[in-house]
């Protein structure tokens, strides 16, 4: 019997989180923020991560198998979340097999009886929680180098040192000059830890940052719920969770979704940090500048000092900012 094919029919399966519905407990409102948090209902009770399942193949409806590697109660192809795990979804038709997984974790920080999920079509609930990204335009070793354009590439000032050679996409480049991004750290109190390199030809790609509005579409950040990325010396791309926000002094800090996660120690200063967009696209937050869990010195609060360093450098080229007008802002 020879294998099924795509024109035998696609097996097509649909998972959604039902987390468009603001609880009676919630402490936030839809019309007001991204955010649903439940405060008051026992996390045994908790629909906020509620899945539900369904799968067609030519046409016509077929079983999904709901289990979960956490307690939850599944009934007809939907799972009620009641503690952290993965759910994973099996539909099979004939031979035709497809699985997905959707990973279920509690919001870090918070209470037993504390669960967060988004308003259904916000920017919040279009970044993934995923470290399974390419990140071509990161160097990967060592102090973090980022290309922000063709020519240009990001670094930490601290650490005052940009690559003489620098490879990036399997394509080597020189240094040509590079610069501080706004005033010296002395002058700033650390505000602006930044640096600019260009050099003397493109790299194939380089990352999307977001534009100076960001806050006012993740009013969620401060509720450390955003999943983030962050990458160390190592070549490790690690998660974490969005902390508390400095826009004032261009920070953004970072919590352990555990305790034992890895933490950011000496060297790793200058890697990036990232949010992924449920298209996979890894957006460019900022580089590391503290250690622990983890703090960042944000790039969206800078995004003039920032072109003014590539201006001064030359090249031609500026910030790309990522488009967030489809998302609703708060």
């Amino acid at each position: 019997m020879r294998p099924p094919t795509d024109a035998d029919g696609v097996l097509i399966l649909s998972l959604s989180r039902r987390d468009d519905v603001v609880t009676p407990g919630s402490s936030l409102a839809a019309t007001v923020n991204d955010a649903n948090v439940l405060t008051i209902t026992p996390a045994t009770t908790d629909t906020a991560w509620d899945v539900v399942a369904s799968a067609v193949h030519l046409g016509r409806i077929v079983s999904a198998v709901v289990t979960c590697t956490g307690t939850g109660a599944i009934a007809s192809g939907r799972l009620t979340r009641v503690s952290d795990g993965d759910c994973v979804v099996t539909a099979k038709s004939g031979m035709f097999i497809k699985k997905e997984t959707v990973s279920m974790l509690r919001a870090s920080g918070q209470t037993v009886n504390q669960w967060q999920s988004w308003v259904t079509g916000c920017l919040a609930g279009a970044i993934e929680q995923t470290t399974n990204v390419d990140l071509p335009f990161w160097r990967g070793s060592g102090y973090g180098f980022t290309a922000i354009s063709p020519r240009h590439v990001i670094g930490c000032e601290h650490i005052n040192y940009m690559p003489p050679t620098l490879t990036l996409g399997g394509v080597t480049r020189n240094l040509v000059s590079s610069t501080i991004v706004g005033p010296a750290n002395g002058s700033d109190g650390w505000k602006s830890d930044l640096m600019v390199g260009k050099y003397d030809g493109d790299f194939p790609s380089y990352a999307k940052v977001f534009p100076s509005t960001l806050y006012s579409y993740l009013p969620s950040l401060s509720l450390k719920g955003v999943p983030a990325i962050v990458c160390n010396q190592f070549g490790e791309k690690i998660q974490r969770l969005t902390g508390i926000v400095s826009s004032s002094q261009s920070k953004l800090s970072l919590a352990k979704i555990n305790e034992s996660d890895t933490s950011i120690i000496g060297g790793d200063s200058g890697n990036p940090a990232f949010l992924v967009l449920d298209d996979d696209e890894p957006v460019l937050l900022g580089t590391l500048t503290q250690g622990g869990s983890g703090g960042i010195t944000t790039i969206h609060d800078q995004i003039t000092e920032v072109n003014a360093a590539m201006t001064e450098l030359g090249g031609g080229y500026q910030l790309t900012q990522v488009n967030l007008t489809g998302y609703p802002s708060y």
